[in-house]
């Protein structure tokens, strides 16, 4: 929403000047000012609207933050849903096999992973946002 607002702002700022040149030449400062006050109306709306989306993009992230402390469960749902989202799709017939090293683990909070255990050469698994687990020796890494 931010960046439409950013946008048509970006926007009026380019078409008012030139409105402005051709009211000047009419010679009508009522409008001028009258559109003045618009643009300044719209810079501010858009001030307010982005700091009220970054306020709640902060929210969201303390919230999605807290899942693995308040809500156990919840939080091993979502670890189930991610290793099930994870799990690599066979490859057509004729393909070679990705190469494990190049596969990456995502928690879906900007932290990435390599997928591959750097202890046993096992799989590391999503066990909360921010961290990793070898399925395999139990190597903890990546805390965030």
């Amino acid at each position: 929403m931010s960046q439409i607002l950013m946008k048509l702002y970006l926007e009026l700022s380019l078409v008012v000047p030139k409105e402005v040149k051709t009211l000047r030449d009419l010679d009508n400062e009522d409008r001028i000012k009258e559109l003045a006050a618009d643009r300044d109306r719209l810079a501010g709306e858009v001030a307010r609207k982005d700091t009220a989306l970054s306020d709640l993009c902060v929210a969201i992230h303390a919230i999605r933050g807290d899942l693995g402390t308040r809500y156990p469960a919840l939080s091993e749902a979502w670890t189930r849903a991610q290793a099930a989202m994870a799990q690599p799709v066979p490859p057509a017939q004729g393909e070679a096999p990705a190469d494990a090293k190049s596969e990456v683990l995502d928690d879906g909070f900007g932290n990435q992973w390599d997928a591959k255990c750097p202890d046993c050469g096992g799989r590391m698994e999503i066990v909360r946002p921010g961290k990793v687990q070898c399925s395999a020796c139990d190597m903890k890494g990546g805390e965030a």
